[in-house]
């Protein structure tokens, strides 16, 4: 064990350490407190340092002092495993250390643990990782700072920066208030996030509010279960879930959840994307099982698609959250749901809006905003284009308290082009039939336009009539070698005058003949 304390009034020294290989095996290097004065740094710069079975690196202050910083700076690999941990924490009125970590690859595993905490006025100290890779898998695994229930300090923040950061297998990053204090924030920046069963979680269950959530990456993939929560179950707020990604993907039960269930509101959920996706229970849900408010989704999405996912803001005792969304298209398949329904208490149904080019709902895929005792909430639907499958629907009903209202507005809806109105009375054309007259004045009748004649001279022509022989002439002889009669030796050839047909008819075996004359049956009309 490498160690400094300060029992007094003065400060503890430092620990500075420099080696290419640095290893922790069992072994500790401590920095304390436990008067007025504060504890020392704690510096590591190594190539290589590796934690494990127990091993640690701590500052820690008990009086008024303050707990040292814990800086460490690795040019390859950090590894902490079997419960090795790095960890700075206030049991007095002075506030913790703070945690830096500066290295090109991070590895956190079967127990392995970076960790702040506070157990009375002081506050807890912040954690600040900047790593190219991290990777943290494993439960009890990961980072976290922690608000104890005797504390009134606040909790202190993590700022994780990484070009690719993977959290598995129960492994965590976490700030929590148990006490009077404000629980801490995370931010986590990261080209490629990965949540494979990992969780991010931030909660409140007394006074202290719950800290926020930010994460900012270009690929964001949370699978298995994987969890982004924000919760609180005393008083104070929940957090507030913020996402800023290109793409963000939620599939096989993966969950972005805030919640209350106590008097304390739940945290809004915001999310900017090009693309997200949700599918095979993907769940983006705010909810509330207590007396407190549940929290609102916003969400702005290039392209937003949900294949047996949800997008949920409800509660139990008091109105359901709000649900806002905007995209250019907004498809919903295979049980997919859009809800801020109420169905189990006086509250009513939340509002959603819904801003979209194009919409399209199949396969059993709803957008509900339905009570049962209190009022049902308003759906607002904007769109060029809407397309809802027979088994999927828009509600906003209430079963026994005053429906709401599902509205869809089509910016477009004013320019009806090429549409022509429909006459409010059905026009007897009997008199518009004109008669036939006897061939004997070289009269005619003569089908044109759309046929017949149009309800009004000004009526719309949409094609012209075109005339078809129907004749089958396949029995037809196609030999051109065929005999044909001649006149006998002396005789002259029985000339016949072709007259051009100008009319036709239709014959008794239904096919369509040529003629040169109007058959007697329209002869018969009055002059």
């Amino acid at each position: 064990q490498v160690s400094v304390n300060s029992a007094g009034l003065g400060q503890a020294g430092n620990i500075a350490i420099a080696s290419d290989n640095l290893t922790l095996d069992e072994g500790k290097i401590t920095a304390t407190s436990s008067v007025e004065g504060d504890a020392g740094t704690i510096s590591v710069a190594s190539k290589l340092l590796e934690i494990s079975n127990q091993g640690a690196i701590t500052t820690s202050s008990t009086g008024a002092g303050q707990a040292g910083n814990i800086i460490v700076d690795v040019d390859s690999a950090i590894a902490l495993t079997n419960s090795g941990h790095i960890t700075s924490e206030t049991k007095g009125n002075g506030d913790g250390g703070n945690i830096e970590l500066t290295a090109n690859s991070l590895e956190l595993n079967s127990g392995g643990l970076l960790s702040t905490s506070a157990s009375a006025s002081g506050n807890a100290g912040s954690i600040n990782l900047k790593v190219d890779k991290a990777n943290f898998s494993g439960s009890g695994s990961g980072v976290n700072s922690e608000v104890e229930d005797t504390a009134t300090g606040d909790g202190g923040s993590i700022d994780i920066s990484a070009n690719e950061f993977n959290l598995n297998n129960q492994a965590q990053v976490s700030v929590n208030s148990a006490g009077l204090g404000q629980a801490g924030n995370i931010a986590i920046a990261s080209d490629n996030l990965t949540l494979d069963e990992g969780k991010i979680t931030a909660t409140s269950t007394q006074t202290g509010g719950g800290g926020n959530i930010v994460l900012n990456s270009k690929t964001m993939t949370a699978s298995k279960g994987a969890q982004v929560t924000a919760e609180t179950s005393g008083e104070g707020a929940g957090g507030l879930i913020q996402v800023n990604t290109d793409n963000l993907t939620l599939n096989s039960g993966a969950i972005f959840s805030s919640s209350t269930s106590a008097e304390g509101n739940a945290g809004t959920i915001s999310i900017t994307s090009n693309l997200l996706e949700l599918s095979d229970q993907g769940t983006i849900t705010t909810s509330s099982t207590g007396l407190g408010q549940a929290g609102n989704i916003a969400i702005a999405s290039d392209t937003l698609t949900l294949d047996e996912g949800r997008i949920t803001a409800t509660s139990t005792q008091t109105g359901g959250g709000d649900i806002n969304l905007v995209s250019e298209l907004l498809s919903l398949d295979n049980n997919s749901l859009i809800s801020t329904s109420v169905l189990d208490s006086t509250g009513g149904g939340g509002n959603i809006a819904i801003d979209s080019d194009y919409i399209i709902a199949n396969n059993n895929s709803d957008l509900k905003a339905d009570a049962v005792f209190g009022p049902g909430g308003n759906i607002t639907i904007t769109t060029k284009a809407i397309f809802f499958s027979p088994d999927s629907e828009a509600t906003a009903s209430s079963k026994f308290g005053v429906d709401g209202l599902v509205e869809i507005n089509n910016p477009d809806s004013a320019q009806q082009i090429g549409v022509v109105a429909l006459e409010s009375e059905i026009v007897d054309h009997t008199g518009m039939i004109s008669a036939l007259c006897s061939t004997a004045t070289n009269n005619t009748m003569i089908v044109s336009g759309k046929g017949g004649l149009g309800d009004n001279p000004s009526q719309t022509l949409r094609g012209q009539s075109v005339w078809e022989d129907l004749r089958d002439f396949s029995l037809a002889s196609n030999d051109h070698n065929a005999i044909t009669p001649t006149a006998s030796p002396g005789q002259n050839p029985k000339t016949e005058t072709i007259i051009e047909a100008n009319n036709w008819v239709v014959n008794d075996r239904g096919n369509v003949e040529l003629i040169s004359h109007i058959p007697a049956l329209f002869n018969q009309c009055k002059k």
